[in-house]
């Protein structure tokens, strides 16, 4: 934020900010729960943290400016073993997608996004998620701003589902690799990186045209193994983008 990042500690509930320049600690901001996901509103400079666990989602609005938390919002989710693992935000929107997941041993358990107004914290949808017969166990997400599309990593499937902000529905599920995890967007080209560790490679995810692309369809994807160089007609739009997952 200004030259400095922002990441959360789950053990200490606290979110510490890092000078990006020298590394070194600038902050450290404590919070009332575990924060497993941070999103940055560029808009209007505040922080949302999320985590929680129990039945109830909890997020923190900071204020990186005086390094407080200036807000916070209560969201019940709807199993009493549901936990949030991350937040996107869409500023244009202002919305706040939270990631939830379930207790996996609870059969038909609630798996999805929990969408809340970034301002008022007031519960707008949710959107349940579930790939059998592997089962899902979402895990990120990363909004693309200009498209209001929100990108979703599914570590059981593999799948990465791509939901529409506006109305809160699937536009499209690619199947991105084994254990999709992390995500990157390239904000120029729109294409999102999906990180799978389990096979060890990562996969490109294109924009997303709707209506022309149906849920189930594959959009522009491409994967390369972490140990072999891509063929060339998959490598797409990798040239000349620096970016780490």
């Amino acid at each position: 934020i200004g030259g400095s990042s922002t990441q959360g500690l789950t053990t200490s509930n606290n979110v510490t900010v890092l000078d990006g320049t020298t590394n070194q600690v600038m902050a450290t901001i404590p919070t009332t729960h575990a924060v497993l996901g941070i999103a940055l509103d560029d808009s209007t400079g505040k922080v949302y943290a999320a985590g929680g666990g129990g039945g109830v989602g909890n997020v923190s609005v900071i204020d990186p400016t005086i390094n407080q938390v200036v807000a916070s919002f209560r969201v019940v989710l709807p199993g009493a073993l549901n936990g949030v693992v991350d937040v996107a935000l869409d500023p244009g929107l202002r919305r706040l997608f939270l990631v939830v997941q379930a207790d996996h041993a609870l059969v038909g358990a609630f798996e999805g996004v929990e969408v809340v107004d970034a301002d008022t914290g007031a519960v707008i949808s949710k959107l349940g998620i579930n790939y059998p017969p592997q089962g899902s166990y979402v895990f990120r997400a990363i909004v693309n701003p200009s498209t209001h599309q929100v990108f979703l990593s599914d570590l059981g499937s593999g799948n990465v589902t791509v939901i529409d902000g506006n109305t809160v529905t699937v536009v499209a599920v690619v199947a991105a690799g084994s254990g999709s995890v992390g995500l990157a967007l390239d904000a120029g080209s729109g294409v999102v990186y999906v990180a799978n560790p389990s096979d060890g490679t990562v996969s490109c995810v294109g924009p997303v045209k709707v209506p022309a692309i149906s849920p189930g369809g594959v959009v522009n994807s491409g994967s390369f193994n972490q140990n072999q160089p891509p063929a060339p007609a998959s490598i797409g739009s990798l040239f000349g983008i620096n970016l780490a997952i």
